[in-house]
């Protein structure tokens, strides 16, 4: 890194002289105020020390410093605060106390004038706010400004696209059901605003780390990497060539360095990602960036912990590894798995409490299986969970198990099974000006390739299954009947195409004389998104004809799966169709359905 002149920019020395200034009674005339002022904000733009935050604070503390020159005096307030920023916020009263001198000088000088340069700090300054918000985890405060500042005017682009920043790492880190896609989908926004300009400047570091995160969270770091290049390629690789940085600067280089180094870490390029480390705690060190270097230890402190196994990272005090892990989202769909695939002879794990059991195959051999419940339905949360645990149970393959709804088709009906085929992901879409959705639609990869291979002979070997498909209720062990109901023409919705379908179909299978449940190798599609408009599966099924279940976290599972190269096994039991009224009787049957099916299969050694 180029050495830093210090004195060319106020200096320790300096520093220390304006603090003797302060310190005795003689006030200090309206010259010696200001060129106070301008040194420390000289001095602490780039470097952020609590002793001279604690020198510039006693400075502002003087009455007659907004007075004098309350351009200087805010721009000393702004510094500072960037400084606490840079400093974790250690001082959380002393931080409310900058803001309100900002904003009461602030308004002071508009009554006098106004022009560029209270204009240009007041942008940075909202920008910074927006950086305590988020620090403080008051995330309701980043979205409120970024709505207040949400605008098209050319002036205050910088800020919005600063605020935006700032709202979409607020978004990631909140986690609710939703944020984290909008996060994504604002990255991506503001990414392609930057790849656009074909030139490389600060802001592109953090909108690309935060880019950088949400590839992580997939599981798609190498992807992640490569979409950055465009960008990042401009910038040197080292900092030699490049100007100081401001702290702002400097905290936006640290974070992309330090996510551009995990995401390098989880492709396995392990010298790369030192190097990149190592740029971000150069830019700690040399800028004081306390809250990142604190930020970038605890990584660096669980990375040493860890040790590559297998072409992924793995805890170096891993349990044993199991069979079969099972996943499921909600209570119902767990206890029906325990049931049907251990008959509830399980212990728990001593360090995670998930549920887990030995059963006999029919080869002779005994099967370790661990359960799970991810406790909230989704791609992207299920994903998360799924990967934490696939760092302490490495399993020789996954079952996600559980319900789904369906289109309306005579091939698979209420309480039947869908193996999965492939997956269709439409969770990440665009309303384009006219008001129409379009999907970025993928196929993740990573269904078991002895279910890909042989699942076209489902109809055959389903027959041979010990245990299907005669089942019984989880909740009372009894012989278990589908519920079929007389229903109203109200129970179907959609247009009167689909509404006639629904009814067609919905009386079909309930008139089939056989009404053991039956499995059907096909394929399913997945969002983020509970869907109940038949206008949507419309459009889904224009590209996708073939799709006959519709779910929220098979994506999920694979992506995650996929980083620890663990075959994945999806079986869905339909509890409903999209546009008729679900019974909460289905949904029982449907869970009991796909685990005795789930179960069957492993205890035959399908899968």
């Amino acid at each position: 890194m180029k050495k830093c002149d210090v004195s060319g920019i106020g200096g320790l020395c300096e520093a220390h002289r304006i603090a003797l200034h302060l310190s005795i009674s003689e006030p200090l005339c309206d010259v010696a105020l200001v060129m106070a002022g301008k040194r420390l904000s000289d001095y602490l733009k780039f470097v952020a020390n609590e002793m001279h935050c604690d020198f510039a604070l006693r400075l502002l503390r003087v009455p007659e410093f907004s007075d004098c020159d309350t351009i200087s005096y805010l721009r000393l307030c702004l510094t500072v605060l960037q400084a606490e920023v840079a400093l974790g916020l250690p001082n959380q009263p002393r931080v409310n106390e900058i803001i309100q001198w900002y904003e009461w000088a602030s308004k002071k000088v508009k009554k006098a004038a106004s022009g560029d340069a209270i204009d240009l700090l007041n942008i940075e300054f909202q920008g910074v706010k927006a950086q305590v918000h988020h620090l403080r985890r008051d995330y309701g405060k980043v979205k409120a400004l970024y709505a207040k500042h949400d605008t098209n005017d050319s002036s205050l682009q910088e800020l919005r696209k600063y605020v935006k920043a700032q709202y979409s790492a607020s978004l990631y880190l909140e986690n609710e059901k939703g944020g984290r896609v909008l996060s994504r989908t604002i990255a991506e926004e503001l990414y392609e605003e930057i790849a656009q300009n074909k030139a490389s400047n600060v802001d592109a570091f953090f909108i690309s780390g935060k880019l950088l995160e949400h590839y992580e969270k997939i599981g798609k770091s190498d992807e992640g990497l490569e979409r950055i290049m465009p960008v990042m390629s401009p910038v040197p690789n080292d900092f030699v060539n490049l100007p100081i940085p401001t702290l702002r600067d400097a905290i936006n280089m640290a974070i992309f360095y330090r996510d551009a180094g995990y995401s390098l870490w989880l492709s396995g390029e392990k010298e790369k990602a030192n190097e990149s480390f190592e740029k971000a705690f150069q830019l700690c060190k040399f800028h004081g960036l306390r809250d990142q270097e604190e930020k970038l230890r605890n990584m660096k402190n669980v990375i040493d912990q860890q040790k590559r196994v297998g072409g992924v990272y793995h805890d170096s005090h891993l349990p044993a590894a199991c069979d079969y892990l099972i996943v499921t989202i909600i209570p119902e769909e767990l206890d029906a798995a325990v049931y049907h695939i251990a008959n509830n002879n399980t212990s728990a794990d001593k360090t995670t409490q998930w549920r887990k059991a030995s059963i006999d195959l029919s080869s002779g051999r005994q099967a370790t299986i661990v359960f799970i419940a991810t406790g909230e339905p989704g791609n992207l949360p299920t994903h998360d969970y799924l990967f934490n645990a696939l760092a302490l149970q490495k399993p020789a393959k996954i079952i996600l198990v559980g319900i789904a709804g369906s289109v309306p088709s005579r091939d698979i009906g209420l309480g039947d099974v869908v193996l999965c085929k492939d997956v269709f992901d439409f969770s990440v879409g665009a309303i384009n000006a006219d008001g129409k959705k379009e999907y970025n639609l993928f196929s993740p990869k990573g269904i078991d390739e002895n279910i890909f291979q042989s699942g076209t002979m489902i109809s055959q070997w389903q027959k041979e299954l010990v245990g299907w498909p005669k089942i019984k209720n989880y909740q009372d062990k009894k012989k278990l009947v589908k519920p079929w109901k007389d229903l109203e023409a109200a129970s179907f919705g959609g247009d009167t195409t689909w509404r006639e379908k629904l009814e067609e179909n919905y009386y079909y299978h309930k008139s089939k004389t056989d009404q053991s449940p039956h499995a059907l190798f096909a394929a399913i599609a997945t969002s983020n998104d509970v869907v109940k408009h038949p206008e949507t599966v419309k459009k889904w099924l224009e590209p996708v004809r073939q799709i006959k279940a519709i779910e929220m976290e098979a994506s999920g599972v694979l992506s995650a799966a996929g980083k620890f190269k663990c075959p994945v096994v999806i079986v869905r039991g339909i509890s409903d169709i999209v546009g008729q009224k679900r019974d909460d009787d289905w949904k029982i049957y449907a869970a009991n359905s796909a685990a005795a099916f789930a179960g069957a299969l492993i205890k035959n050694g399908i899968i």
